[in-house]
């Protein structure tokens, strides 16, 4: 059965909508700075109250289709990188600002490829721009609106490559990733 990115927006929707307290469930979330302007796949944030975390997920799903239909890795990169660049800038979308001195804010950017045989050919054929771009130096939160800053946001930015099942949506297989080795997650 091939999957189609709606099927893992679907599926990762319910999965944290059954383990977090959710605060925002965003997909096709729209963005715009100065004509700089697109849909993410999926926006969401949510708390994690024992741990004193706010999570701020932002998700770019490729399926097999979304793939093939690319002119090439070249044209994935560049919308994963517009939107690690831009949603922040919109003046409609904040980042999470903690409400206390112990809470921490983590902003989380992630390319997740719905696994098939193509997919996997194609990373593995481009793994040397994957890995660049995942690897970017400029922090996507160093752009923030005006009337924002980054003081109280947790240091480490997450930017990860995944590969995710739509039928086990809480696994990540994390392909390329800024501040981890390429394992398993379970978020």
């Amino acid at each position: 059965m091939t999957y189609t990115e709606d099927d893992l927006t679907e599926a990762l929707i319910q999965y944290h909508k059954d383990r977090h307290l959710v605060e925002i469930v965003e997909p096709e979330a729209f963005y715009n700075n100065y004509g700089m302007r697109g849909y993410p796949d999926l926006y969401v944030q949510f708390n994690r109250a024992p741990e004193d975390l706010i999570e701020s997920h932002l998700v770019e799903i490729k399926s097999e289709y979304a793939v093939k239909s690319a002119t090439g890795a070249n044209e994935i990169i560049r919308q994963f990188n517009k939107m690690r660049r831009h949603f922040y800038e919109d003046e409609d979308r904040h980042v999470p600002f903690p409400r206390n001195e112990f809470e921490e804010v983590v902003l989380v950017f992630e390319l997740a490829f719905i696994p098939s045989e193509y997919t996997l050919l194609h990373l593995l054929d481009n793994k040397e721009m994957y890995n660049e771009a995942i690897n970017i130096s400029d922090p996507a939160y160093s752009k923030l609106p005006r009337d924002q800053s980054n003081e109280g946001v947790h240091s480490g930015v997450e930017v990860d490559l995944t590969f995710r099942h739509p039928a086990a949506p809480g696994y990540a297989y994390s392909l390329v990733s800024k501040n981890r080795s390429c394992e398993v997650h379970c978020w």
